[in-house]
């Protein structure tokens, strides 16, 4: 269930004993990635601490001793190298429920 007040949206989720008596609620504000998205953004005139490499099949982002590798294709997170090892990511994790393909 989404419930709206004019400042956000929000899903609310309850807890019930038996014969309905409520326990506890819970809420959580629901935000679209856009939204959420454009405050991190930096402004033209701040410069990025992370690296972004891209080709044809991978978007790959580096900051400091760490590397993510993300698949254009699917949305897949295909590898992450710190600097003392390679952390295999290969099948996984696949998003679910939504269409997932990186634009960079």
């Amino acid at each position: 269930m989404w419930r709206s007040t004019s400042k956000c949206r929000y899903f609310p989720l309850q807890s019930h004993r038996p014969k309905w008596l409520r326990t506890c609620t819970w809420s959580w504000p629901v935000f679209q990635p856009a939204e959420k998205a454009a405050e991190y953004q930096l402004s033209d005139s701040e410069e990025s601490e992370i690296e972004v490499v891209e080709n044809e099949e991978l978007i790959v982002a580096k900051i400091d001793n760490l590397e993510i590798v993300f698949n254009k294709a699917d949305g897949t997170i295909d590898n992450i190298k710190n600097s003392k090892r390679n952390i295999s990511f290969s099948g996984g994790p696949v998003p679910v429920g939504v269409d997932s393909k990186v634009e960079g």
